[in-house]
């Protein structure tokens, strides 16, 4: 059973996440840029009423190195703030994370390291060296938006490094 949920999930960032990039009409949501310099919260509600925070942040080691999660905050779904909403409008939800990033690098073109990692959807089980469902998924966004030879990804365990060439 476990290697039938993996090749569907192979299936699907393999074959049919690749054609979607290419399919007309998939748009982003309009977001909010944070109101304060220095913080960087970033907000969008899609058109089911989810309301998204994107949360961009710095390293302490490394100020151009920087850390990017998002989630739902609507107050529904407090308890659980990477929920899995299944409302089917993931590709337009990744492609708004996607571009509010490539905005944040236009105004930040310094830095060079972009990190995330995905939680693990209920029931999934956190397997080391290997990356969780929702990793695989925004990676393959990822990919569209960040290419070589300007970046490289590199992945560690469950996280992903999407790296600026020098």
């Amino acid at each position: 059973m476990l290697l039938f949920k993996y090749n569907l999930m192979y299936l699907f960032c393999e074959l049919i996440l690749p054609n979607i990039f290419k399919m007309p009409g998939i748009e982003t949501y309009s977001y909010e840029k944070p109101a304060f310099p220095g913080h960087y919260f970033y907000l969008f509600t899609n058109r089911f009423g989810d309301k998204y925070e994107v949360t961009i942040g710095r390293k302490a080691h490394d100020y151009f190195h920087i850390s990017i999660s998002f989630g739902v905050i609507n107050e529904e779904y407090q308890d659980e703030e990477y929920t899995l909403t299944n409302k089917g409008d993931i590709f337009r939800v990744l492609h708004t994370v996607c571009k509010i990033l490539c905005d944040y690098l236009e105004e930040h073109p310094n830095v060079h390291t972009i990190e995330y990692s995905g939680e693990a959807k209920k029931g999934e089980k956190i397997l080391p060296s290997k990356a969780t469902s929702r990793t695989l998924v925004f990676t393959r966004f990822a990919k569209q938006y960040f290419k070589p030879p300007k970046w490289q990804l590199k992945f560690k365990d469950n996280h992903v490094f999407i790296v600026r060439d020098k």
